[in-house]
């Protein structure tokens, strides 16, 4: 059992590590284009389908 304490406190330790870092600029430049686009498309809900 001691075993896997020590795994669970380092997969912890890592998770937190991770947790802490900064969303890259990049990243969130991309989730803005994608909230973008989403906001200006019409719903897609009520768009026609096509018949297959």
């Amino acid at each position: 059992m001691e075993f896997q304490d020590s795994i669970g406190k380092e997969l912890r330790n890592l998770y937190d590590d991770v947790a802490a870092q900064p969303v890259p600029d990049r990243f969130l430049k991309l989730l803005n284009q994608l909230e973008t686009n989403v906001l200006s498309s019409p719903a897609t809900s009520s768009a026609p389908r096509k018949s297959e």
